[in-house]
């Protein structure tokens, strides 16, 4: 039987990872993937087109192999040939890691993880998922590949084998915004707006500063603090609002105002799933039942 890769949830720190601050990622089991191969005499739709998709990050990964030091990618082509296909049921688009788990069960088959350090895998899988993104930080194929919590920056992984989503000391949700990502657009706006003086020191003692507090919290296994996520949710809804929806904006405006519950981003943003912290989980089911939003409680 094929391991199975989870899906991810960035509980904080999207956008921060990629200028110098610090991201905490933690698999979820619910949504997963796994390399299988399909029957070539009766594939499906879905079999084939992931085939399709697959050779064509193999085509890319050929033509600039000395990018990917200690990948088989002969035994990769050979195996696509034979119907290799990933089996996954994490949604595209939605923020959860559909393509990390893609390149990390790739990796653990064709690539060479053993014996290696966590910063080491995590730049190696940052450079093969950047093929889907135009950039990556390489966590979600690391969190998706080792399949634990993990805090990172820029030079560093630490990993939290102890660390349980239970210790957060709030109700977590993830909420449908039934629109799809595009995180390669997104992460370029941001990326372009960082080149700003005014932007960037705003992001850092705002955005990275509130970041940092809630992921120290988490680290240091105490509640998270209702202010900071409130304060989070303000800066990425008036600042990042490219990656807040604009028929989803009402739903942060509600959290600030009433106080009881904060939205923030799940992965790049633009669409897929926001994430929703509440310490009044009767409150904010009967909120999102009231506005029709799909949602998921995961703690």
């Amino acid at each position: 039987m094929m391991p199975h890769f989870p899906a991810k949830i960035l509980l904080f720190g999207e956008y921060a990872i990629v200028h110098g601050g610090s991201g905490l990622a933690l698999p979820y089991h619910q949504l997963s993937g796994s390399l299988e191969f399909a029957s070539l005499s009766d594939i499906t739709t879905e079999e084939n087109e992931s085939n399709l998709l697959i050779k064509k990050l193999q085509v890319y990964l050929q033509q600039n192999s000395d990018l990917f030091p200690g990948l088989q990618l002969e035994q990769l082509k050979a195996a696509l040939d034979k119907g290799l296909y990933f089996r996954s049921n994490i949604p595209h688009g939605s923020g959860l890691g559909s393509s990390g788990a893609l390149v990390a069960a790739l990796y653990q088959r064709f690539g060479k993880p053993e014996n290696k350090p966590p910063l080491q895998i995590r730049e190696e899988l940052a450079v093969i998922e950047s093929y889907f993104h135009g950039s990556s930080s390489g966590t979600d194929p690391l969190v998706s590949l080792l399949k634990q919590p993990v805090i990172v920056r820029e030079h560093n992984v630490e990993l939290l084998p102890d660390w349980n989503i239970k210790l957060l000391g709030s109700a977590l949700y993830l909420v449908d915004t039934g629109i799809s990502s595009k995180t390669m657009r997104l992460v370029d706006w941001f990326n372009a707006r960082m080149q700003n003086d005014r932007f960037r020191q705003a992001a850092r003692e705002e955005f990275f500063h509130f970041n940092e507090a809630l992921i120290a919290a988490v680290k240091n296994h105490q509640p998270l603090n209702m202010n900071d996520l409130h304060a989070l949710s303000r800066y990425q809804m008036e600042t990042l609002y490219p990656m807040v929806p604009e028929s989803f904006r009402p739903h942060f405006f509600a959290g600030l105002e009433q106080g009881d519950f904060a939205f923030k981003l799940c992965g790049s943003g633009g669409g897929g799933f926001m994430l929703c912290f509440t310490k009044n989980e009767t409150l904010l089911e009967n909120y999102l039942q009231k506005e029709n939003l799909s949602f998921v409680r995961i703690v």
